[in-house]
């Protein structure tokens, strides 16, 4: 059955059933999703956890030990599977198996990107999902933006006023996670209830010297020794590296489709409308797109996979060399020698 985020917890409270797969391309939606299932396989009593993450050669047999044995003595089990390529077809007879008859010491959770249509509409993933709570988690659109802080707020105490949700929305510009951030250094900072336009700005102020619109901004304005400055900064102050990989990824694919409908009669002023990007910002973009070299995108694009797998615990190369390789990349550094 397939649910959104904020029908999770209810559907918690009604015995569940024993898989669950989180889906979507928001990070931070996702993960919170995920820690409210794993804090009720806790209280169920599926005290341990073991992590499988699934690249293209991963070998599924792995599943083996843990679901096809029941221990009279072993503690229950979550089973977490982080979905970094689809199943071979091994793969998806394991996952199909275990839905529709799992152990009684067993659950599972399915974490992945967003599923695409094509795979929904398969048999194996059907087989899953009939039996299982899917939690589609979507990005939040410009629109929802303040709603969505505006209720984030409320959960911390806070009465904000519409410029104060206002002056929050245009700071992070849709990025959830450093939107979180800020809210959490407001409720730090502030010692009264009623949040309004300058108590917002002023701890924004109060922030760290840079950040990751800074790093963004650096990129698209091709100054890569102001994007190298921006992350040593980042780096040193101790900044969550998986915000940084997240701007920088979702900005390769926002200029990857704004280049390729710059090739094409619809043009870049259409592309930038159509992908909701804030007006003030155009500017920005028209002079960079011209001058974008698209061959980089390919190593772009794998530098943030790397950095992905290094967060992971997957790859051993420093995540922050991986992340500065990206950036300077993306400001025309001219490293790659592809």
């Amino acid at each position: 059955m397939r649910i959104k985020p904020e029908q999770l917890q209810s559907n918690l409270n009604k015995h569940p059933p024993a898989v669950f797969v989180v889906s979507g391309d928001e990070p931070l939606l996702r993960q919170e999703a995920c820690d409210e299932i794993r804090a009720y396989s806790r209280k169920q009593g599926f005290s341990e956890r073991i992590v499988f993450h699934t690249p293209k050669n991963f070998d599924w047999s792995a599943l083996d030990e843990h679901t096809q044995s029941f221990s009279l003595f072993g503690e229950k089990k979550l089973l977490e599977i982080h979905l970094d390529s689809l199943p071979n077809d091994g793969g998806k007879k394991r996952l199909a198996a275990f839905s529709e008859s799992p152990p009684e010491d067993c659950l599972m959770l399915i974490i992945s990107d967003r599923i695409e249509s094509s795979t929904l509409n398969t048999k194996w993933f059907k087989s899953i999902e009939t039996h299982s709570l899917h939690v589609q988690v979507w990005p939040i659109s410009h629109d929802q933006l303040p709603n969505w802080i505006n209720q984030r707020l409320h959960k911390l105490g806070f009465t904000p006023t519409s410029g104060a949700v206002k002056a929050l929305c245009d700071h992070v510009e849709g990025n959830l996670l450093a939107a979180r951030q800020e809210m959490e250094k407001l409720r730090l900072l502030s010692d009264d209830a009623n949040l309004d336009e300058e108590q917002v700005l002023r701890g924004i102020s109060n922030s760290n010297k840079f950040t990751v619109f800074n790093l963004v901004d650096a990129c698209l304005e091709r100054n890569p020794k102001q994007a190298l400055k921006v992350l040593q900064t980042l780096q040193a102050e101790s900044f969550e590296p998986t915000i940084v990989l997240w701007s920088l990824a979702r900005e390769v694919r926002l200029i990857a489709k704004l280049y390729k409908h710059s090739q094409t009669s619809q043009g870049l002023e259409q592309a930038l409308q159509k992908e909701r990007v804030f007006k003030n910002r155009w500017a920005l973009y028209k002079r960079f797109i011209p001058r974008f070299n698209a061959a980089r995108l390919r190593d772009i694009h794998q530098a943030c996979q790397a950095a992905d797998r290094s967060i992971k615990g997957l790859d051993s190369t420093p995540v922050w060399s991986t992340l500065t390789y990206a950036a300077l990349e993306l400001a025309g550094a001219g490293l790659s020698t592809s």
